[in-house]
């Protein structure tokens, strides 16, 4: 910019484990907890854990066909900031819960997905989040697909904004996460595919 030589850095990091157990063709439980740091959304560490359920309308094993599963997520959050927040917030505790609804579907001529996940914090119910994600594939041919796909988002739960606002140098390279009511995006690409798309698949359980 102007001449200046600017040196960008973002820094993403996350550790996941997940605990799963069945019961049956259409139960499943389990408990989750993950570690990450993201500047980008100015947090300089957090962690998070908590139980979740999952129940799933077709039985487990036609997962390769279809699924339509109901999961409910309950997370207790510790965050830590770069920079102090919006709500003058150094670091705080959080309870957030999630559901999700995820539907697929398989045949001869292609695929469908579908995804609806709403969140929101215990503490302010004014603090959700609403994304819908839909994903068609289309066979062409033996292996080639097209494939369409769009999703769009309703935020109102970025509480980790920080209090001074952006440098004009941060906004240019996307250095900081900005206010916004409202995302959604659309993309149409090819793939073509050796083998079968099924292989690495061992697990349907809360989308695994």
């Amino acid at each position: 910019m102007d001449g200046r030589e600017v040196v960008s850095t973002k820094v993403f990091r996350i550790a996941e484990a997940l605990a799963i157990r069945s019961f049956g063709q259409h139960w499943s439980a389990g408990a989750h907890g993950a570690l990450w740091k993201n500047t980008f959304e100015n947090t300089r560490s957090a962690a998070g854990f908590g139980p979740m359920l999952e129940y799933s309308l077709f039985p487990y094993d036609e997962y390769t066909r279809r699924q339509l599963r109901v999961s409910y997520r309950l997370e207790l959050r510790h965050m830590r900031y770069v920079e102090e927040t919006l709500f003058e917030k150094a670091e705080e505790g959080l309870w957030r819960e999630e559901v999700e609804v995820n539907l697929q579907r398989r045949e001869p001529w292609g695929s469908l997905e579908g995804e609806l996940d709403l969140s929101h914090y215990l503490h302010d119910l004014g603090k959700y989040r609403v994304e819908l994600r839909v994903e068609a594939s289309l066979r062409l041919i033996q292996g080639l697909s097209l494939n369409l796909g769009a999703e769009g988002s309703r935020v109102r739960d970025q509480l980790s904004l920080p209090r001074r606002g952006a440098t004009a140098e941060e906004i240019l390279l996307e250095q900081r996460q900005l206010a916004s009511g409202f995302r959604y995006e659309a993309n149409v690409g090819l793939t073509y595919t050796f083998g079968s798309i099924y292989n690495n698949v061992v697990n349907p359980r809360f989308g695994n």
